[in-house]
């Protein structure tokens, strides 16, 4: 009889399985403080973002008031009631064509509003301290006696939201007799803007005619 082979040796190690080497309390420790400092690092990283995103936005919608920026918005107020003045005495003596007639005598109308307007902000700027300019925003003229309209209507669209800015600015700065002056202002504006409106058959809110009429001219 042949001899029996031995017994295979038996691993009571699992393949793979490697057993963890302990490590000192020191190292241990070395880990913990890179953990926390790495998670410290991002923590602040991502703060630092926030707060450049939160800057920005700040910087373009929400700038503090002050006397000086709403003193040259006034200037510019002015300036465009100057050329409200100058376009509505204009298109009143040119617009010709029937559908428009009735139209032509408000126009008339709102020059005299105009002018009354500007005597207004010239007075709260002279109070404010500085001399009011004394030249109009960009005028604009035309032929067509519809495109006249909407360059009115599109001015006092302009005009209206140029005044509720500057109201917010002269009530924050505690001028609430100025805030008073431009909403009596601004409610006549909004009169211009309705009538225009009507006679060009269109809603008088600018944010609901988007795309509506010709298209502006540049420059």
């Amino acid at each position: 009889m042949q001899a029996s082979a031995p017994p295979a040796r038996i691993f009571t190690r699992r393949a793979g399985r490697i057993p963890a080497q302990k490590s000192s309390p020191r190292q241990r420790r070395r880990g913990i403080t890179h953990n926390v400092n790495r998670e410290i690092g991002m923590a602040e990283a991502a703060k630092k973002g926030s707060s450049s995103r939160d800057a920005g936005k700040g910087q373009s919608s929400n700038q503090p008031a002050t006397r000086e920026s709403l003193i040259q918005g006034l200037q510019e107020d002015l300036a465009r009631e100057y050329k409200a003045i100058i376009q509505y005495i204009i298109f009143s003596q040119k617009v010709d064509t029937a559908r428009f007639m009735s139209i032509a005598q408000e126009l008339q109308v709102h020059a005299h509003q105009e002018l009354d307007h500007a005597l207004k902000i010239a007075r709260q700027l002279d109070y404010l301290g500085a001399y009011p300019v004394h030249e109009p925003a960009r005028v604009q003229v035309s032929d067509d006696n519809e495109e006249m309209l909407w360059i009115d209507l599109r001015a006092e669209d302009d005009t209206i939201r140029h005044y509720r800015t500057r109201i917010r600015q002269a009530e924050s700065l505690g001028e609430y007799a100025l805030a008073e002056t431009l909403q009596e202002i601004i409610k006549q504006e909004q009169d211009h803007q309705i009538e225009l409106a009507a006679a060009l058959g269109v809603v008088p809110d600018d944010s609901q005619r988007q795309g509506q009429g010709p298209k502006q001219k540049k420059g």
